[in-house]
């Protein structure tokens, strides 16, 4: 994610060219973003969604929880 694109100075495809350049990471699938203007948040949360898998499913099986208490 290359965040705070809104910006006047920002320069993204100068910044994705440096980090390709300097760092060697692909930055082809690089998502474009500015929270302030809401531009590529819902890229950010689909993308998550897509690569990060979800929890197994645990229905079926015994609760399990862990209950604490603290005083201070």
């Amino acid at each position: 994610v290359l965040n705070k694109i809104d910006l006047p100075g920002a320069e993204p495809d100068r910044v994705i060219k440096e980090i390709e350049e300097v760092i060697g990471l692909d930055c082809s699938n690089a998502i474009l973003c500015s929270a302030k203007e809401g531009i590529g948040i819902m890229d950010i949360l689909n993308a998550i969604v897509a690569r990060i898998p979800p929890p197994p499913d645990t229905s079926k099986r015994p609760l399990r929880a862990l209950i604490f208490d603290r005083f201070r």
